[in-house]
């Protein structure tokens, strides 16, 4: 792409970002206001709903100190979540002339073109989502599950210092490059979760049944499915982070494989990633590595154990033996 250079990355031209518009997405266009023939809003082409609109304002409407220069915008739709902490980046502000809590107004010469798109993206989804009332499989479940890391908010790198910021920068980096597309990657990620939670995922995002529908076969609350929902995707978050973010099941299977031969009996049981229930209950029992594990006999002697859990516990146990022997330790 031409471009100059900007803070982050190269910039992008209106013309260069039409036409990326254009051809990614098979957009409808049109000039909707007779006054300002250069202010262009990009359709879906199906439903017809907006995504994008592209116009040239004077840059004092987002700061007084500037003058009446013209510069070119593009506004897109936004999670409000997100919208906070991306309108503290420069050239990034609440929607001009827009509801300025989903919707943000974007200089396109003053962003990074990748940034741009990446919320172009974004834009072209949610949008999408709602007009349609449909959820694409798997495009809609990996983005929910990479949406938290797409930034990483200043303030949370003061908190929690310089080695949690770096895992959060290579999260956010690799959420950037995420092919939301990728059918064998979001159902790896979602095998590693147990059921019912598991299903009620395939069944949302997969069969595109409502949390009410799949309630009513379950016998709970549409509420109540709402929020095992939210539960399985921050699994899938934690276990994509903790294989060290892969983007594809080569990388999963690889990481894990790499993982595997740096376990000893002296590792720390959460090498095994157990839930945190199981994990939990382990440390109150004073258990803490592979080899404190394998020597637990009876699991039901753990306080507020119970069958499901102690049945867990075995699966781990068995686990960390086909590990330990595939590493030359003689376990029994």
């Amino acid at each position: 792409m031409c471009g100059t250079d900007c803070e982050g990355g190269i910039v992008i031209t209106r013309k260069e970002l039409r036409k990326f518009i254009l051809d990614t997405y098979n957009a409808t266009t049109d000039s909707p206001w007779i006054r300002y023939p250069n202010n262009e809003v990009f359709r879906h082409p199906e439903n017809q709903k907006w995504f994008a609109l592209m116009m040239d304002v004077p840059a004092s409407v987002f700061s007084s100190t500037e003058g009446k220069r013209l510069i070119t915008i593009i506004n897109v739709k936004c999670n409000p979540i997100l919208s906070g902490s991306l309108r503290q980046e420069s050239g990034i502000h609440p929607a001009y002339h827009m509801n300025k809590d989903q919707w943000i107004s974007v200089e396109i010469e003053d962003v990074p073109e990748e940034k741009i798109k990446w919320l172009i993206e974004m834009s072209f989804i949610a949008t999408e989502k709602k007009a349609t009332n449909k959820r694409k499989f798997p495009e809609a479940l990996l983005f929910e599950m990479a949406e938290p890391y797409l930034t990483v908010n200043e303030d949370d790198k003061i908190r929690y210092g310089k080695e949690w910021t770096q895992l959060a920068l290579h999260a956010q980096e690799a959420a950037h490059h995420l092919n939301t597309s990728d059918i064998a990657l979001a159902d790896h990620l979602l095998a590693l979760i147990k059921s019912p939670i598991q299903e009620i995922l395939r069944k949302y995002y997969k069969e595109n049944m409502t949390c009410a529908t799949i309630g009513t076969e379950y016998g709970v609350t549409a509420a109540r499915i709402s929020e095992l929902k939210r539960k399985g995707l921050r699994i899938m978050r934690n276990r994509w982070v903790c294989h060290g973010c892969p983007l594809t099941v080569d990388e999963f299977q690889e990481f894990i494989l790499a993982k595997e031969k740096e376990v000893t009996p002296e590792s720390n049981i959460g090498v095994l990633q157990p839930t945190v229930r199981i994990l939990n209950a382990l440390y109150r029992s004073g258990r803490e590595t592979i080899a404190d594990l394998l020597e637990l006999e009876d699991p039901s002697s753990i306080r507020n154990l119970g069958p499901k859990g102690c049945a867990d516990i075995a699966e781990l146990k068995k686990e960390a033996v086909r590990i330990l022997r595939k590493n030359g330790y003689e376990v029994d």
